[in-house]
């Protein structure tokens, strides 16, 4: 607080040495829209020549306005000490033409009751409206964005205030000494509530901090006396010094998840507060947060907090128990000072230092533990516990400061199992007249694993070694726990001494760590966290191209594809192109395969999935159209060339045919000695039928192109009718669909009768 009165008085100072010119009382050149004297409007009890100045369009003087100012429209701006210390003016008229509000404008006056601030108004000055003592209302127009520190300071007869959505900040001490306000709104615009905003808003009775703010600053509310209600939202981050300290109404208080930081005093002497809750997010408290909190029954300090400040919770007599958790380090001096209601006292073992004074006045309290993390108690720590029946003094202190157990009426004796401090020690702490008893020996929980060391084997396995505690506490270590981060995977080995874990199923191309506990009878340890190791990636199949190459038949062609790391394909197409889907096996970069038995000129849409030796891979798809042409083989019988030539030309475009065609192991082979059969066929000399090859593995079919000639009868007899050339078709396919045809001439001179 002591720097927020320097400030009013280097202000004050300032303020009292504006330096500005008295012109004459005589009204001078009049108005003229841009430049001149325009006469302030008298409320008729007091008569006068007052009036103000204007100088292209901005007023820059007054002279001796007295009652209701009206400024007119035309006006840009209010300049710098306008109407300083016009004390004499009771309401006055911003029109919508002014955009700007000067430093100290209206400074100190302190007759004004009414204000009407013009639409157009973007900025209020530094001091605009300091000392405006009997302003009543206000109301800030929604064009206004920010508003100047001190603007309106002092402004105590103010009973309810609003501030737009327009607003993104409230500067320093904007509103202090608003002893009157009862009624706050704060817009949604409104990010920082700035230093003193509203100190000593002592009539404030409740108030709701908008999801905008993300900070409240040091004494911004301090001196709320009134209020009783506090809402503070999840966008708040930190709450400053001072920041409500003096709120003695205030009964509840639940802090958002997003405060990180409670400051100095921020909610000192809010002597009515009953029920407070700390969220996880906040990791300090600081010196004095909740001083004076004498109301106070219940508190939960949560496991984030790492240091309770000096005096935090001073002078919390309602408060009948309280747990310090694992996480706290430290607690401050006069920390829980004068809970003389405190019967219940739990210390996490984290703490390692008990701050002078820090429980102080705890005369309530009957039991105490201080866990084998402290090392230092300083000076009065434990004074005036007159209740405590019990003591054991920890062999971990080194440090036992002066009369940090004095005091201890119901106590004769104590325990101490170490040998670091001396009768000298336990004297000045206040123990001198006092027993000391040697004890039984402590057993506690093992320290934790050493030398966690976490190694990689391949893809989904690793092993975690490590090495058995410093101390087993007192009780042999009976067994270890390994859990992996991520996953929560565990495996636990029952055993005293070091050793490794195989950890298997872990995901590949994952970081992992792993914590190790040891066990013992007393309980578990605190975790070790081996080094971070990330497990074998999968391999991944990948597919970089895929194209069709049509082998101009408009019945077949090539699937051509391309990629890397490739153990197994999938080819998924038309029905009829393959019996069905086929794995072409392993392949390390690409193949190409073959589809047949298609309708020329048609669309069609296949699909290739490419696997890795992992299993992994991608599928790419393919949509493209047949020819429009159908293989032509063999001819007729030409009239030029002879039966010989004509077959010496036809079996080899056949056998070739049929290598590019089939995939079933040997149909090629039984195809070509069909197709060979044939063409050795010769019509006996006196016969009018020729029986052509057939076969009970691969299918044959015959048709004659000479129906005059002759005729096929049960697909492989061809019965002449007349004496002459009889030309067969002769179709042999197999397992693969894919048909070759060969076309030949006989010669008839018998024919059937």
């Amino acid at each position: 607080m002591r720097k927020t009165r320097r400030i009013f008085t280097v202000l004050s100072i300032a303020a009292s040495s504006f330096l500005f010119a008295t012109p004459s009382q005589a009204i001078g050149t009049l108005y003229n829209g841009t430049s001149g004297d325009v006469a302030c409007v008298t409320d008729g009890s007091v008569t006068g020549s007052g009036y103000f100045t204007i100088s292209n369009n901005v007023l820059t003087s007054y002279v001796s306005c007295v009652g209701s100012a009206v400024i007119p429209n035309g006006v840009t701006a209010i300049g710098v000490n306008a109407f300083v210390y016009a004390t004499r003016m009771t309401s006055l008229t911003i029109p919508n033409s002014v955009t700007s509000i000067g430093y100290g404008a209206f400074y100190n006056a302190s007759s004004l009751t009414s204000l009407t601030i013009g639409n157009s108004v973007t900025s209020i000055g530094v001091q605009a409206f300091f000392g405006a003592t009997s302003l009543t209302s206000l109301t800030i127009p929604n064009s206004v964005t920010s508003i100047g520190d001190f603007a309106f300071s002092g402004a105590s007869a103010l009973t309810s205030l609003t501030y737009p959505n327009s607003v993104t900040s409230i500067g320093v001490c904007a509103f202090s000494g608003a002893t009157s306000l009862t009624s706050l709104t704060i817009g949604s615009g409104v990010t920082s509530i700035g230093v003193c905003a509203f100190s000593g808003a002592t009539s404030l009775t409740s108030l709701t901090i908008p999801n905008s703010v993300t900070s409240i600053s040091e004494e911004a509310f301090y001196g709320a006396r009134a209020l009783t209600s506090l809402t503070i939202p999840n966008s708040v981050t930190s709450i400053g010094s001072l920041a409500f300290s003096g709120a003695t109404s205030l009964t509840s208080l639940t802090i958002p998840n997003s405060v990180t930081s409670i400051g100095d005093y921020a909610f000192k002497g809010a002597s009515a507060l009953t029920s407070l809750t700390i969220p996880n997010s906040v990791t300090s408290i600081r010196g004095s947060a909740f001083y004076g909190a004498t109301a106070l029954t219940s508190l939960t300090i949560p496991n984030s907090v790492t240091s309770i400040g000096d005096y935090a919770f001073y002078g919390a007599r309602a408060l009948t128990s309280l747990t310090i958790p694992n996480s706290v380090t430290s607690i401050g001096v006069g920390a829980f000072n004068g809970l003389r209601a405190l019967t219940s006292l739990t210390i996490g073992s984290g703490v390692t230092s008990i701050g002078s004074s820090a429980f102080r006045g705890a005369t309530s309290l009957t039991s105490l533990t201080i866990p084998n993390s402290v090392t230092s108690i300083y000076g009065s720590a434990f004074n005036g516990a007159s209740a405590l029946t019990s003591l054991t003094i920890p062999i971990s202190v080194t440090t036992l400061g002066t009369d940090a157990f004095f005091g201890l009426t119901s106590i004769s004796t104590y325990q101490y199992c170490g040998t670091l401090l001396t009768s000298s020690n336990f004297s000045i702490a206040g123990l001198g007249s006092k027993t000391m008893t040697g004890c039984a020996p402590i057993i506690t929980v093992s320290t934790a694993p050493t030398s966690v060391v976490a190694t990689t084997i391949g893809k989904r396995s690793a092993t975690v070694s490590f090495a058995a505690p410093a101390s087993n506490g007192g009780s042999a270590v009976t067994s270890y726990t390994a859990t992996s981060s991520p996953g929560g995977l565990t495996q636990t080995l029952t055993q005293s001494g070091s050793g490794t874990f195989t950890f298997d199923n872990l995901q590949p191309g994952t970081a992992y760590t792993f914590a190790v506990t040891a066990i013992n009878a007393i309980g578990t340890s605190a975790a070790t966290t081996s080094n971070s190791i990330t497990t074998t990636p999968l391999v991944v199949a990948s597919l970089s191209s895929i194209s069709f190459v049509d082998d101009g038949t408009g019945t077949g062609g090539k699937i051509v594809w391309a990629g890397k790391s490739i153990d197994a394909v999938l080819y998924i197409g038309p029905a009829n192109s393959y019996p069905g889907p086929y794995n072409y096996g392993a392949f390390s970069s690409g193949w190409n395969g073959r589809i047949r038995n298609l309708t020329p000129g048609t669309e069609y849409t296949v699909s290739i999935f490419a696997i890795s030796a992992d299993g992994v891979g991608e599928s790419k798809s393919l949509t493209f159209k047949t020819s429009a042409t159908l293989p032509v083989l063999a001819g007729a019988a030409s009239t030029t060339v002879s039966q010989a030539a004509q077959m010496a030309t036809q079996l080899p475009k056949l056998f070739a045919w049929i290598n590019e065609n089939v995939f079933v192991d040997g149909e090629g082979d039984r195809m070509k000695t069909v197709l060979n059969k044939f063409d050795a066929m010769a019509v006996p000399a006196h016969s009018a039928f020729l029986k052509l090859p057939n076969s009970s593995v691969v299918r044959v079919s015959a048709t004659s192109s000479t129906p005059a000639v002759c005729k096929v009868e049960g697909q492989v007899t061809v019965h002449s009718i007349a004496a002459g050339t009889c030309t067969i078709s002769y179709t042999v396919s197999g397992g693969s669909k894919a048909p070759a045809t060969m076309v030949k001439d006989f010669i008839f001179a018998k024919f059937a009768k």
